[in-house]
């Protein structure tokens, strides 16, 4: 528990909604910032200004990021997805126990699965998941870069039926929520509390066969994990908008 930082809000008259709306995350992630989770820099500064005191006093122990550290956070780099374990993204989901983020543009490899999906409905971890507009002019500019003909668009339908399946089945409160984005895909990534699995595009390159993956653990306050984490966050909640602001696909799209 951050007892500064729940302090410094008491005393400042701030909620968790004034922190949530100054700094464009979400209530959940302003809670973890209480429960002990360091947010990353730019949070911080906006934060330390919102109630009116110094960065240091909120988070004291914080140290700045020393060269090369961040290199302790790679547990593996996979050369193509092909050679990332048949099992891994399952076992990443299913060990899940509080937040779970998916960013890309379809996702198709793993929504066509019904045992990665299965395990999305059965998971107690919060699920935010980012799949690309396809109908943005930057979905038909990566069709049209990889030469899929208008696969692409037909990828992201098919994983949004499966995401909207899955949204109706999960009733009991636990938190599921879809947008659609219409950002530049400087990366796809999975993320699973203190686990990452995120693959640089390539130019003119699928994520299939011929492009890295980097398998990151959380060990550095602001390493590798943490940027990319921050840019999912980015995404999300800037460039992005939710599900139900899209019609439904036709039934027989592919």
């Amino acid at each position: 528990m951050n007892e500064r930082l729940r302090r410094a809000l008491n005393e400042a008259d701030v909620d968790i909604d004034d922190v949530a709306r100054a700094t464009g995350v979400n209530q959940r992630t302003v809670q973890r910032w209480l429960a002990g989770r360091v947010p990353y820099p730019r949070y911080r500064r906006t934060v330390a200004k919102l109630v009116q005191t110094d960065e240091a006093d909120l988070w004291p122990d914080v140290a700045p990021q020393t060269a090369g550290t961040a290199a302790s956070e790679l547990v593996n780099v996979y050369t193509a997805r092909a050679h990332v374990p048949a099992g891994l993204w399952r076992s990443l989901v299913a060990d899940g126990h509080e937040q779970i983020d998916l960013l890309g543009s379809a996702l198709f490899h793993l929504f066509e699965d019904p045992g990665f999906v299965q395990l999305l409905l059965d998971t107690s971890s919060d699920v935010r998941i980012a799949l690309a507009d396809p109908d943005s002019p930057l979905v038909a500019a990566r069709d049209q870069e990889l030469r899929l003909g208008g696969a692409l668009t037909g990828r992201i339908d098919a994983s949004l039926r499966n995401l909207r399946h899955l949204n109706v089945r999960r009733l009991d409160g636990r938190g599921l929520e879809v947008r659609l984005h219409s950002a530049p895909m400087y990366c796809s990534l999975l993320h699973v509390d203190d686990e990452m699995l995120v693959t640089p595009h390539v130019y003119a390159r699928s994520g299939r066969v011929d492009t890295p993956i980097l398998h990151l653990r959380r060990r550095e306050p602001f390493g590798l994990f943490a940027s990319y984490l921050q840019h999912f966050e980015d995404v999300f909640y800037k460039a992005a908008q939710p599900l139900s602001a899209r019609g439904e696909p036709p039934s027989d799209q592919t």
